[in-house]
């Protein structure tokens, strides 16, 4: 049994994540786009259950998930909200069956919008902002199965087999069922 460590849960203001999506080192950050309380609640069971990283976007009602970006973009289909998601990646040209591709865009910024059907669209926030220091994300070293986020008190964060919560979250995104 894996005990995680427990966050406990913030409001981080929205220049600060989309300066800490641009840093080399963070992993993907996935936004969903105006959740209320309901939708907000539903979306507190799911990342209880598969033991999702987020934080809530300072004076919006927005969440950044921190990760797991199949599986934020199928809570995102399934609640009908939309959802952007920010990465920084290497342009590394790829070999596949003998022929090398290149990447087709010309910055390491990825950005992606998709809408409440889940389908592509333009990102609705705008990631062309001055950075800023990133003091409370920048503490933590996000890694799969090390945080636990505790809302309202709740202290679930054992982990009983990483490979059965992997298992659980893969189905969520094959099936949209835990």
């Amino acid at each position: 049994m894996k005990e995680l460590e427990i966050i406990e849960l913030q409001e981080i203001p929205l220049e600060e994540i989309v300066s800490f999506s641009k840093l080399e080192t963070s992993p993907v950050v996935t936004i969903l786009d105006e959740l209320n309380f309901g939708l907000f609640n539903q979306f507190i069971v799911w990342a209880d259950e598969l033991k999702l990283v987020f934080f809530i976007i300072k004076g919006t009602n927005k969440i950044a998930v921190i990760g797991n970006q199949k599986v934020s973009l199928k809570i995102a289909k399934l609640l009908q909200v939309k959802a952007q998601v920010m990465y920084y990646t290497l342009l590394k040209p790829k070999k596949i069956l003998g022929k090398i591709y290149t990447p087709k865009r010309d910055s390491n910024y990825v950005v992606q919008a998709f809408g409440a059907d889940g389908k592509p669209t333009n990102p609705f926030i705008d990631t062309e902002i001055e950075m800023v220091s990133c003091n409370n994300l920048s503490k933590y070293t996000f890694r799969n199965y090390k945080y636990y986020i505790s809302v309202r008190g709740s202290k679930n964060n054992k982990v009983e087999n990483c490979q059965l919560l992997r298992d659980k979250r893969r189905d969520f995104t094959l099936t949209g069922k835990i």
